[in-house]
Formats: C-alpha cells, structure tokens, sequence
C-alpha cells in the first residue's frame, strides 16, 4: 500500500491494520486505487490519480494499493478486475469504478464526496471502458 508522498507501509497485518486507521480516520475524503504492475489500464490512469494528488494534497486523499502484495485488502473489498476505484468517506465507500475513467470523472466524484469544487483545469484522459481480471 502506498500513500502518494508517503513511504509504503510493510508488512500484511501492518498495512491492513494502518489502511483501516486511515480509512476511518480521514477527514477528507480517500481515493483507493487497486492496481498492478502487471495491469496496463492501472499504469495509463497513475499520470490523472498523481496530478489530483498533488494538485489537491488538502482536499483528497489518494492511495496506491498493489493488489499482489495486498491480497487480504483486495478480497476484503471483492476486488475482480483491475483498476478498481474505491471512494471511501468517514470510513465507508460511497462510490467505486473499474477500469479506465477520466480525470474530470475522478474529480467530479471527489467533489460529490467533499461537498466543493475542485479545480478541473489539467489535461483529461479520454474514458475507456478497459480493465485487467485478477
């Protein structure tokens, strides 16, 4: 599990424990993304999911989780294919996605999440309906 500007958390029990931790303590809402490094979907939309990370570090909350070495995190949630967008806020999902989406998507729902306004103004990936089966 990696958390963007974060160093990753190591070990299975430790990182489900701190991912639980920070799911429900955020006050801001949270952005999983399951992926791979195998999934070519999960590296074409990593450029959208770092901008939003460093375009609204105060506003969101985006984490990495790398569903070979989190299988108990990706079966906890029924991951299938990859990527898989999950929404978390005040410690539950409110919304998800599979496959490819576009950056003015992520950050519309973001914003449905935090009740405000997001700035839109970098490059949007175009919408695919692509994903990887686990």
């Amino acid at each position: 599990m990696m958390v963007f500007g974060k160093i990753p958390i190591t070990g299975s029990a430790a990182r489900a424990s701190a991912f639980d931790q920070m799911v429900s303590d955020s006050n801001v809402p949270i952005l999983v993304d399951f992926w791979a490094t195998w999934c070519g979907p999960c590296r074409m939309i990593a450029p959208a999911l770092e901008e939003i990370a460093e375009e609204q570090a105060d506003a969101v909350r985006i984490v990495k989780v790398d569903v070979d070495n989190n299988p108990e995190l990706s079966n906890r949630f029924g991951i299938r294919n990859i990527p898989t967008l999950l929404f978390f806020k005040g410690g539950e999902v409110k919304d998800h996605v599979v496959g490819l989406t576009s950056k003015a998507d992520l950050i519309s729902r973001l914003n449905a999440l935090a009740n405000k306004l997001i700035c839109t103004h970098k490059v949007v990936l175009t919408s695919l309906s692509l994903c990887c089966d686990v």
